[in-house]
Order: structure tokens, then C-alpha cells, then sequence
């Protein structure tokens, strides 16, 4: 199980056999990297072991408050920490932590596992349950060898063809494999096998009422920075990851002055860019560059790599992905590595706290509507026309006709983006939007949770722990996401400017080109290269997968193939997912 995902941890290996119970890691040496920091770590009262992946960020704070207490440290990891604040607290200890993990705690006194994914589920906990075993690991395809047969989860793969999301449940593409989610424990009873679940975090939105614009920019702005702060703390290099839009600008630029007054060297950006010169942001990227006085690595992936290099990214991901952007974060991550840079920056979770989605505008106009009337929604749906060619006047009432009546968005997406001969029941993430939607902060914390935002740490994940690296992520830090949840809509989207508080803070580091651009493309692939290369040279393995042949129209999958190519693409990413595991049947 840990030799299928060495590169996740190419600095060591260990493994415990006590009983019944195992426990397998693999490290990626970040913090104290001796000896001292193998895993599985022992507690010195030997109770306790524990393998972790993952960062505690403020692990320097909570080591002395714990050492005012009476525990005594012999190594300088976060994980030493997390085994003496379990000591002191119990299950509570996750509570204190600031930071991503997942995590297992044996704790042979009370005869349990004692499991832990963070606030947000930044870092991956897959398990199963079978007849045999009870077994879990970072990635699925650990688990592939205990399943009694490889097979499809129908739910999830019908609702993934038709509109692209997934990790909207605990459900995943395989059948009896599931995912716990961010902010959640498991415990599993030695005793008698079963296992429980708990939810330990809710985002609670930071009260901001009474605060004056500049009070509360001046206090975005500071939490960002500690946020940053706290993730630049590390015994390997630290880089980030610059895409040259407003979320990885404004860490570059605020990592790259702490990073320098710290470290005495110029900060690291990598950046991909694209052969596409309407998806292209190089230009935007070096600008930064300059700014800050950073070291620069520049990747663009030609149309070759996309296609020699699908197979093991359709390997690493473990399940179907969206579209081939994934393809230019792999990129990234593959040049950081070979530029010495362990650890990267990047700007994840930004676009779901601040508003910074066009489709998000449906929710704000169904959102004044529902609250305040026909009126209010009226004159939001006039004030968000500007500033952005996707804000037209037609995208602006198709968004919120989503959002009032899901059941009709998803019958479009069946009728004019499937090629399936049956249709599914209306997916979930549809029905999650328009529920929540009358209260934003509900809104937000579903797109945070469960629909938009879980796939995405997946992307991120696999991408960077492929080519053996750690992301951090600033705009997860809770007390950010909290402090964003709760602040009222105009400071999320103000005269057409979204993620507004963000411009505003962002036009003290960067140059105006960047801080106050409108558009927003992020990292685009090329629709040739998916169209004339990806799908035509897979066009047998769709036509012969064997969890597709039943519920696929070929004949509508040709048409999608020449008139939505990034929607066929979602056919050809399942065909390739199941040739990869063997996946031979559709539950």
C-alpha cells in the first residue's frame, strides 16, 4: 500500500504491525529532517503512534503551550505535536490545529483509531470497509486490492457525465471506497470493528457588521499575511505557483517580501502558460515577476505532452477529471520539482470565499429576490453587468434561472451536453445550490464543503504529490474563510469588480494591471489540443469501455466531439479512468 504511492514520500518509509492493526507511511521531509520526524511516531509514553500527512502551521505555538503544560519534545516535527496535544486534549486536540491533515492515531490504551481529515479536507483520507479489513490511505488506488470487484459507482459517474462535478459526496467513482470528508473524525473501535463518524468543524462566519471598508481590508489584509506567514515556515525551500491571475498574484507578492526578509534570497514563482494566446497569461506573470524581484520558471506545455503525458495523469488523479487544465497545474508541479522547490504556494479557495465565479452572480440576483423582492433583485442584476464580457445580460438571467428551478438546469444539461441513453436523477449539487441560496452564507459554505470546491483540492493534490510536493494553500486558513464567509456582499462584489476586498488589498502589492484586471481565465488548456488531438487519438477506448457501453449514445457522442468538446471530454476521461484501474462494470 505504501510502495503504489511512493513518490508521494520519496524521504523515507516506515510501517508498525501490532495485532491486528497496521500502519504504513511514506515521508516528504519538510520539517526537521533527521531521523527524529520518521513516521509512524511514537508518543514517549509509548500509548500512542501516528502517521500524518500533511502541515501544522502553527505548530511552534502550540509546542509551548504544550511544554508549559509538562509534555517534553525531542524532535522539532508538527508531528511530535500532534501526538502530545492528543495527549492533553484527546480528540479535541483538532481543534487547536491551524494547518491541512489527514491522520491516524492508534491509541493502544483504548484500543481505537483515532482518524482526523482538516477543516476543509485540503489533505485526501480515502477508506473501505470490507469482510476482511477495515483500510484507508491517502490515495484509492491503495485500496484497489481489497475490494471484492472493481465497479462504477452509477450516481456518481451518470451525474459527472452530464455537468462534470464530482466530490460532492463520500461517495466516489468506485464502488465501496469512500472519502471522509474535510472537518470530520473517524474512530474505529478495535473491539469490535465498527467504525463511527463525527463532524468536528462548521465554518462559523466572522461577525463584520459595524466595521468601517478600510477596517475590515485592513483586516483581510493582515489575516492573508499571517496566513502566508505561517505557511512559509519550513526546512526546504518554499516557491509558489504564479498563474499571473489576482489569487496567486497576491501571494506571490506579499510571500516573496517575507520569504526574502526570512530566507535573505529571492522568493520562487513557476508559472505555465499556455500556447494559446487567448488563454495565455505569461505576460501577466512576468509582470509580477519584476514587481516582487523573484526567480522564475516558465513551463508551456506543447500539444505533444498533453497527449504523452495523459496516461499518468489520468493514473495519479485516481478519477475522472473535468477537463485537461488539470494537465497544465500538472505542469507546474513537475517544474517545481525539478527546480528544487518541495514545498509551493498557491492560491486555492480564493473564487469560493470572495465570489470570484461568474456563475456565482445567479446566486447573488436569486439571493435578492428571495430576500428582499423583485426590486433588489432588478437593480443587482443591472449592477453586475459590467466590468466582465461573461456578465452579458443573457448569462445574467440563465445563472439565476439555475438557481430558482435546478431541476430545469440539469434536464438542459441532459439535452444539450449528454450523450446518454438514460437520464439520471437530478444531481445533488444542483438541488445543494438552490437550497442554500437564500442565504449567502449557506450558499457559500455548500460550495466550500461539498460542490465546488472538494474536486478541486483533489486536482491539486495528486497533481503536486506526483512530482513529490506540498502545497499550501493561504486562502484556506480558517480564520480567512470564516472572516470572508461573513462579510456582506458588497465587499465580495462591488461595481462589477468581483472578489472586490481582494482587489483592494491586493492594490497595495501589485501593479494596477493585475489588482484591478476584470477578466478571469485561470488555467485554460487548449481547446485544439483537446479537440484534434486528446479525443480523436481515444476515440476507440470510449466506443470499447465497458462501463460506458450501455449508457452511451455514440452517435451524440460524435456531436458533442465536434460542438462541445470540453463536455465529450468527459466521456473520454471515464474511458481512460477505467482502462487505467480495470474498472469493468457499472454498479
Amino acid at each position: 500500500m505504501i510502495d503504489v504511492v511512493a513518490y508521494r514520500g520519496p524521504d523515507g518509509q516506515g510501517h508498525l504491525v501490532d495485532g491486528c492493526v497496521a500502519l504504513g507511511h511514506r515521508r516528504l521531509a519538510i520539517l526537521d529532517l533527521s531521523e527524529a520526524g520518521h513516521q509512524p511516531m511514537h508518543s514517549l509514553d509509548g500509548n500512542a503512534s501516528l502517521v500524518f500527512n500533511g502541515e501544522v502551521y502553527n505548530y511552534l505555538e502550540l509546542r509551548e503551550e504544550l511544554r508549559a503544560k509538562g509534555h517534553r519534545f525531542v524532535s522539532n516535527t508538527d508531528t511530535e505535536v500532534i501526538l502530545a496535544a492528543y495527549s492533553e486534549w484527546g480528540m479535541e486536540c483538532v481543534s487547536h490545529f491551524n494547518g491541512m491533515w489527514a491522520f491516524a492515531l492508534y491509541d493502544r490504551r483504548l484500543r481505537r483509531i483515532f482518524c482526523s481529515r482538516d477543516r476543509f479536507g485540503v489533505k485526501p483520507f480515502y477508506y473501505a470497509s470490507t469482510d476482511q479489513a477495515f483500510v484507508f490511505g491517502s490515495e484509492i488506488k491503495q485500496l484497489l486490492p481489497f475490494l471484492p470487484a472493481r465497479r462504477a459507482c452509477r450516481d456518481v459517474l451518470l451525474n459527472f457525465l452530464v455537468t462534470g462535478l464530482s466530490g460532492y459526496s463520500e461517495e466516489t467513482f468506485f464502488e465501496g471506497v469512500f472519502s471522509l470528508p474535510g472537518g470530520h473524525n473517524l474512530v474505529l473501535d478495535l473491539q469490535t470493528g465498527a467504525f463511527t463518524m463525527e463532524r468536528f468543524y462548521e465554518i462559523h462566519p466572522a461577525e463584520t457588521e459595524g466595521k468601517s471598508e478600510d477596517e475590515l481590508a485592513d483586516e483581510f489584509y493582515q489575516l492573508l499575511t499571517d496566513a502566508i506567514r505561517l505557511r512559509l515556515r519550513s526546512d526546504v525551500p518554499v516557491g509558489t505557483s504564479l498563474s499571473g491571475g489576482l489569487d496567486s498574484s497576491t501571494i506571490a507578492m506579499i510571500a516573496a517580501r517575507e520569504y526574502v526578509e526570512k530566507a535573505g534570497r529571492p522568493f520562487t514563482a513557476v508559472t505555465a502558460g499556455s500556447i494559446d494566446p487567448e488563454t495565455d497569461e505569461t505576460e501577466f506573470a512576468r509582470q509580477v515577476v519584476e514587481a516582487g524581484k523573484m526567480a522564475w520558471h516558465l513551463t508551456r506545455p506543447e500539444s505533444d505532452t498533453f497527449l504523452s503525458e495523459l496516461p499518468e495523469l489520468v493514473f495519479h488523479q485516481d478519477e475522472p477529471f473535468g477537463g485537461l487544465s488539470v494537465m497544465m497545474s500538472y505542469q507546474v508541479m513537475k517544474m517545481a520539482r525539478e527546480a528544487g522547490l518541495p514545498v509551493l504556494l498557491d492560491g486555492q479557495g480564493s473564487d469560493e470565499v470572495l465570489f470570484g465565479y461568474p456563475m456565482q452572480m445567479g446566486a447573488l440576483i436569486v439571493n435578492a429576490l428571495k430576500r428582499r423582492g423583485p426590486v433588489a433583485a432588478l437593480a443587482t442584476f443591472f449592477h453586475l453587468g459590467r466590468r466582465d464580457p461573461h456578465r452579458s445580460a443573457r448569462f445574467r438571467l440563465l445563472s439565476s434561472a439555475a438557481f430558482l428551478a435546478p431541476r430545469w438546469r440539469f434536464r438542459h444539461y441532459v439535452r444539450n451536453y449528454s450523450a446518454l441513453r438514460e437520464q439520471p436523477e437530478c444531481a445533488p449539487a444542483f438541488l445543494a445550490w438552490s437550497d442554500s441560496v437564500r442565504d449567502l452564507a449557506a450558499y457559500q459554505k455548500t460550495e466550500i464543503t461539498s460542490t465546488v470546491l472538494p474536486a478541486l483540492l483533489r486536482f491539486e493534490d495528486r497533481n503536486s504529490m506526483a512530482s513529490s510536493i506540498e502545497t499550501r494553500l493561504p486562502f484556506l486558513d480558517y480564520r480567512l474563510v470564516e472572516f470572508g464567509v461573513g462579510l456582506k456582499a458588497s465587499l465580495k462584489i462591488r461595481d462589477g469588480w468581483s472578489k472586490y476586498i481582494l482587489r483592494k488589498t491586493a492594490a497595495q502589492v501589485l501593479p494596477a494591471s493585475i489588482a484591478w484586471r476584470p477578466s478571469k481565465i485561470g488555467f485554460a488548456a487548449p481547446v485544439s489540443v483537446l479537440q484534434k488531438g486528446v479525443l480523436a487519438s481515444n476515440r476507440d477506448v470510449v466506443r470499447e469501455c465497458p462501463v460506458l457501453r450501455d449508457v452511451i449514445d455514440m452517435k451524440k457522442y460524435h456531436q458533442l466531439e465536434s460542438s462541445q468538446p470540453e463536455k465529450a471530454w468527459r466521456y473520454c476521461s471515464v474511458a481512460l479512468w477505467a482502462q487505467t484501474f480495470a474498472v469493468r462494470d457499472l454498479a
